[in-house]
C-alpha cells in the first residue's frame, strides 16, 4: 500500500513542495511500475491548490491544465498512456514555472525572484 502525502500548509512554498511530491509519486508509479503510486500522486495533484502568485490568464490556464491532466491520469492504465501524459504534465509545469516570479528550491521551498 502506498501512503498518502501529508498536507504541507498554505503559501506558495508548501504548495509547490506538495506538487513536486505528487509528481514524484507519479514518476515512481510510472517507472516501478506501481498503479497505487501513480494514482496517489495523480489524486494529490488533482486536489492540490494551484493559484499562481500573479493573476495572469496564461498561468491560470496552465494551472487548470495541470488539474485536468491529473484527473485524466486516473483513467490511464498502460505505461505508454501514462508516459505520454507525464511528458505533457512536466511540459505544462515547466511552462508555468518559466513565467513565474517564484523559483522552487531543492527541498520544496519557494523564494521570490524578480519578474521575468
Amino acid at each position: 500500500m502506498v501512503a498518502a502525502l501529508p498536507d504541507e500548509g498554505d503559501g506558495i512554498g508548501p504548495r509547490m513542495h506538495r506538487h513536486q511530491r505528487a509528481v514524484a509519486r507519479m514518476w515512481d508509479g510510472l517507472v516501478v511500475p506501481s498503479d497505487a503510486a501513480w494514482k496517489v500522486g495523480a489524486r494529490v495533484l488533482a486536489d492540490a491548490p494551484m493559484e499562481p502568485e500573479r493573476s495572469v490568464e496564461t498561468m491560470a490556464t496552465l494551472a487548470a491544465s495541470v488539474h485536468q491532466l491529473a484527473v485524466k491520469a486516473h483513467t490511464l492504465t498502460t505505461g505508454e498512456e501514462r508516459s505520454l501524459l507525464y511528458g505533457e504534465l512536466i511540459t505544462t509545469c515547466a511552462t508555468c514555472h518559466s513565467q513565474s516570479t517564484a523559483t522552487v528550491r531543492s527541498g520544496g521551498g519557494a523564494r521570490a525572484t524578480q519578474a521575468r
